[in-house]
């Protein structure tokens, strides 16, 4: 009973906070995501991925449904936006790439 708890607390606290970025996202726009995804090396349109990760996820999460696959995805999703917004920049993404072919 006690661990039922702990996790309702943990799943509501995690999908309101990501979903109150989400809801930012959705009222200001992504244009700082979509230049942060030109500039790491990907195609414009993968910025959209965000509204994903950060407005129907944290639902999921909300909702209880599908709550371990939902917190998959999120998990994902903030480390593709990590290394896209830290890592990637100060790397020659183009080599990167070239290297994990082989």
């Amino acid at each position: 009973m006690t661990s039922d708890i702990a996790k309702l607390i943990l799943r509501v606290s995690v999908g309101i906070m990501i979903l109150f970025h989400g809801f930012d996202k959705v009222i200001n726009g992504i244009d700082g995501i979509k230049q942060l995804t030109v500039s790491a090396g990907f195609l414009e349109f993968l910025a959209y991925s965000v509204f994903i990760g950060e407005v129907i996820v944290p639902i999921f999460i909300l909702l209880g449904a599908y709550a371990r696959a939902a917190s998959l995805v999120l998990h994902t999703a903030m480390q593709c936006f990590y290394w896209a917004s830290t890592v990637l920049p100060y790397l020659n993404f183009r080599f990167c790439i070239l290297l994990c072919r082989f």
